[in-house]
């Protein structure tokens, strides 16, 4: 979708067997990237965020999943090198769940063994600049 204030692309995401879509917003000069329910696997989608200022990656679990969670959703270290496959300017976690902000500290490491860019984590009504 697109008009003269934005641009909206949606991507097929991997997310399981249930059906999923990653968004890239373009507006006002700056590109943001949410990444929705997905494990991270899809190529289509790091092309797609290449470079964007803000990606909004999905937190869900710790590096050592449950096997079902691990096909739903991706782990720290695979956050981290999608974000610096695409050369993001800020990693944004969300869908923040019990089960990874309890071991916060060793995913953070994680992500960062692989992205050397800024992060935040998303608190409900945070803005990001």
């Amino acid at each position: 979708m697109e008009n003269e204030r934005f641009k909206l692309t949606a991507i097929g995401v991997n997310h399981g067997p249930v059906p999923a879509l990653g968004y890239v917003v373009e507006a006002g000069g700056k590109r943001l990237a949410f990444a929705g329910d997905q494990n991270g696997d899809n190529p289509a989608f790091a092309a797609a965020i290449k470079d964007a200022d803000v990606l909004v990656m999905d937190h869900a679990i710790p590096e050592m999943p449950d096997r079902t969670s691990g096909q739903l959703h991706a782990r720290p270290s695979e956050i981290g090198m999608l974000a610096a496959k695409a050369n993001v300017r800020l990693l944004v976690l969300s869908h923040n769940m019990a089960r990874s902000l309890g071991p916060l500290q060793e995913n953070l490491a994680l992500i960062k063994q692989h992205y050397s860019g800024p992060i935040k984590v998303a608190e409900d009504l945070m803005c990001v600049e």
